[in-house]
């Protein structure tokens, strides 16, 4: 059901809306009917409204996005270190508890000493190794991230 009304409104809008019902191909209905479903569908005060708040908005929401993403990133970054870490040290003690077997079955009681001296040299060389792989693999992930952000800025 369609309801007639007459609406005063200045001559500067009149043009304004006669331009672009002409460029849209539309009538005067559709466009005021439109225009009222935005402003009501947001519960946006028209006399408030001011064009570019939602790309502005946008902006803001991509930057919030952004940051969040690269806080992930660094969180991420920091467990897998850890948890590669870890199991590397596992790894490392399993490859040493082998290593005292194999040696206990073949040598006496007093090259146990040696033995665990060896064991801990071996322990901090190959952490140390773990670390530094590691840290150059940080740095590559960095220096991703921000070219990245460098390219969506």
């Amino acid at each position: 059901m369609s309801t007639s009304k007459k609406i005063n409104v200045s001559h500067a809008f009149h043009q304004c809306l006669d331009q672009e019902t002409r460029r849209l191909k539309i009538s005067y209905k559709e466009y005021l009917e439109a225009a009222g479903e935005f402003f009501i569908a947001r519960k946006i005060d028209p006399r408030k409204y001011q064009a570019g708040q939602t790309e502005e908005f946008a902006h803001l929401l991509r930057l919030a996005v952004d940051r969040i993403s690269s806080l992930i990133v660094f969180q991420e970054q920091q467990i897998l270190k850890t948890i590669h870490t870890e199991a590397s040290k596992a790894r490392i003690m399993g490859e040493l508890s082998v290593n005292h077997l194999l040696r206990l079955l073949t040598e006496d009681e007093k090259s146990l000493l040696a033995l665990q001296q060896q064991d801990q040299q071996y322990l901090t060389q190959r952490l140390r190794k773990v670390t530094e792989q590691l840290s150059a693999t940080k740095l590559t992930s960095q220096s991703h991230a921000t070219t990245t952000k460098k390219t969506n800025s």
